[in-house]
């Protein structure tokens, strides 16, 4: 869900897709209002220009002071540019990584 800032109450709020307005005080929210808007653009503009996931992940998500919950949202995001191929590729190598031998 999105991170919203009201420029009016200063409510730092998580909305669904369908509200448009602040659940304090109505004030009417847009992109502008998103807290991360312009990391969201600066990871697309990376990750469609063939960026990696680890150097978006090190260079913008972990150095912007935000949650963790917001960190992995916007990592959950990046990942969504990985093509679907190397995604499966990557998440088997993992589990082979973690999964006990025995």
């Amino acid at each position: 869900m999105p991170h919203f800032l009201c420029p009016s109450c200063a409510l730092r709020a998580y909305s669904a897709a369908g509200e448009s307005g602040c659940p304090n005080c109505d004030t009417p929210l847009g992109r502008a209002e998103l807290m991360n808007a312009p990391l969201q653009d600066e990871i697309r503009r990376r990750m469609r220009h063939g960026g990696s996931i680890d150097d978006v992940d090190l260079e913008l998500i972990e150095r912007s002071g935000l949650s963790t919950d917001e960190k992995a949202a916007l990592w959950l995001y990046a990942w969504s540019f990985v093509p679907r191929r190397k995604q499966r590729a990557s998440a088997e190598l993992h589990l082979r990584l973690v999964t006990p031998r025995g």
